[in-house]
C-alpha cells in the first residue's frame, strides 16, 4: 500500500540483487513521486522524517533502493550505502567501499539488472530477505530468464545506511543451468577468442565494471550466433 504524505505518495516497488559476469543491495535517499505526472522529489532521511512524521522503516528503505537500482541510477544507488560498506557475494572476495561498489552497480546497470525483494523480516538493525529474484541480459543470454536466490540474504544498517550485505547463494536449479551454459561459453571462447580466456578467468573480464559487462554482452551475442550454425 502506498503511504500518503503531504500530497505525495511513497513508491515501494518490488526489489532484487544482481550478479554480473563475475558475480549486487543499499539506504538513505528516500524517493517520492508527487501527484503531478512528471514531478519527482528526492528527500534525505531527515527531510522525510519532518515531512511525514516518522522515518521510513528499514524495509521501506530497501524497497526505495531497489527502485533506484532498477532505474540503473548508480549514483543514487550508492547514496544508500555507508562509505565503508561491505558487499559479500558467495564465492567471491568481499567488495569493500563505494569505489568498488560503483563497479558492481555499473555492471548491473550495463546488463539491465532488475531486482525483486519479497518476504522480509527485520530484527533491530538487520533485514533478512527470504525471496530475491533477478533478471538481467547476462543471465538471459545464458538461458536463465530469472535467477532465484535462496532465503537468508542479510542486510545490516548503521545510522540509516547499508553497512553490510551478505547475499545468499542462487538456487541449486538455477546454478546447475548457469554452470552448464558457462562451461559451454568458456569452451567456445577458447576456440573463438583464445587470447581472452586468461582475461575471463583472472583478468579484466573477470572483474566487475561497465567495460567488462559490455564486453561480455558482445561475446555472449556472438556465442549465441555461433550456436545457431551457418545460414
Amino acid at each position: 500500500m502506498a503511504r500518503q504524505c503531504h500530497g505525495a505518495h511513497h513508491r515501494g516497488t518490488a526489489p532484487t540483487i544482481a550478479v554480473s559476469p563475475g558475480g549486487l543491495v543499499h539506504s538513505r535517499v528516500i524517493v517520492f513521486r508527487s501527484a503531478g505526472p512528471a514531478s519527482r522529489l528526492i528527500l534525505n532521511h531527515r527531510q522525510a522524517k519532518r515531512a511525514c512524521g516518522k522515518a521510513p522503516s528499514l524495509q521501506q528503505r530497501l524497497q526505495q533502493m531497489v527502485e533506484v537500482h532498477n532505474q540503473h541510477n548508480v549514483t543514487q544507488e550508492l547514496a544508500f550505502y555507508a562509505d565503508d560498506a561491505t558487499f559479500v557475494i558467495p564465492g567471491e572476495n568481499p567488495i569493500v567501499g563505494k569505489a568498488a561498489l560503483r563497479d558492481l552497480f555499473e555492471s548491473d546497470a550495463a546488463t539491465n539488472s532488475v531486482l525483486v525483494f519479497k518476504d522480509m523480516v527485520t530484527t533491530r538493525d538487520t533485514v533478512i530477505v527470504n525471496s530475491i529474484k533477478e533478471r538481467n541480459d547476462f543471465l538471459r543470454y545464458l538461458g536463465v530468464p530469472e535467477l532465484h536466490y535462496a532465503p537468508g540474504t542479510k542486510i545490516v544498517f548503521n545510522k540509516g545506511l547499508i553497512q553490510k550485505t551478505e547475499l545468499a547463494p542462487s538456487s541449486e536449479e538455477d546454478e546447475k543451468i548457469f554452470e552448464r551454459q558457462w562451461q559451454d561459453v568458456m569452451g567456445w571462447l577458447g576456440a573463438a577468442h583464445p587470447e581472452l580466456v586468461k582475461e575471463a578467468q583472472s583478468g579484466w573480464l573477470a572483474r566487475h565494471g561497465r567495460k567488462a559487462a559490455h564486453a561480455w554482452m558482445e561475446l555472449l551475442a556472438e556465442w549465441q550466433v555461433s550456436k545457431s550454425g551457418p545460414k
